[in-house]
């Protein structure tokens, strides 16, 4: 998602918040310190007016506990994002929310690990859920997440599978995942296109195989030593890999790419199968060995 942060609520209007949209973006209506009256009554008609298509965010609250009372006034909210929060008060008034679809909820200390079964999941479109201090919440109930077809998920593990049948979800992004937790749980999610990986640890991720899978990122992810052949992704698109200092060889053969990019891969010195890409349209690769391994071949 492309958003675009208004930083001065007052500044909003409804022209400029569907020139947002128009152009691709979600308009993001910000609120660091508690709203007045007046704010509420105005940010819920704007909510009424574009229903998803505009964020509330509410953030930082100066680390204080953020009164979730106060969403009791936003009955339109139906995309709504609480992060980098410490606390909040009560999560009822969130569930609560009759239009709420699509929710990003990153509190700190936040302690319940049962929170999802508080919402009605089977309307929600797009969720994520930054990690709290405990890394606790149970997932299982993302099962009756039919309607997903975005999430993300930080630092939470427990009961994962549960995404496996949802019929819908096709972008899955997963932050921080444990290595004892291998990602074959992922073969089985037949709508996948898209998976972001970052951060965590793992040697490798040859255990998940996906014919349809559209676009591989790969950001970060600690003592990733091989990717394994990735003509098991068939149907890849695009590829990024950054940030991966034990990869040493990247093995396109048998895909057809149209996009991709490698980064900051310092000790990565092959990538076998990149003249077999006649479809590129974009290629970046920097900060790699590979050109220095082609200098030094030739001086040999």
């Amino acid at each position: 998602m492309v958003t675009a942060h208004f930083q001065d609520f007052a500044s909003a209007s409804s022209a400029r918040i569907r020139a947002t949209i128009a152009s691709g973006r979600t308009p993001v209506l910000q609120f660091r310190e508690m709203p007045t009256p007046a704010e509420i009554e105005r940010a819920n008609g704007f909510c009424r007016e574009f229903g998803a298509a505009v964020q509330l965010r509410f953030f930082a609250f100066g680390w204080r506990a953020f009164d979730t009372a106060l969403l009791r006034d936003l009955p339109d909210a139906a995309n709504l994002s609480i992060d980098t929060i410490r606390a909040i008060t009560d999560f009822a008034p969130i569930a609560a929310l009759p239009k709420l679809t699509r929710l990003r909820f990153g509190v700190h200390e936040h302690p319940d690990g049962r929170l999802l079964e508080a919402l009605d999941l089977a309307r929600f479109t797009h969720l994520t859920l930054a990690e709290n201090k405990r890394r606790n919440f149970d997932l299982a109930p993302l099962a009756a997440a039919a309607a997903l077809e975005q999430l993300f998920v930080q630092g939470h593990h427990r009961n994962i599978a549960a995404i496996a049948g949802l019929p819908r979800l096709a972008d899955v992004s997963l932050s921080g995942f444990p290595k004892r937790h291998d990602l074959a749980f992922l073969n089985d999610l037949k709508p996948l296109r898209s998976l972001l990986l970052i951060l965590g640890s793992r040697a490798s991720i040859a255990e998940f195989a996906h014919a349809e899978l559209a676009k591989l990122r790969i950001v970060w992810v600690r003592q990733l030593e091989e990717l394994g052949p990735l003509r098991r992704f068939t149907g890849l698109e695009e590829l990024a890999i950054e940030d991966q200092l034990r990869l040493t060889s990247l093995d396109l053969s048998g895909l057809d790419l149209r996009r991709l990019t490698i980064t900051n891969c310092k000790n990565l010195r092959e990538i076998i199968g990149l003249e077999a890409q006649t479809r590129l349209e974009h290629c970046v690769v920097r900060g790699t060995r590979v050109g220095d391994v082609a200098r030094e071949e030739r001086r040999g």
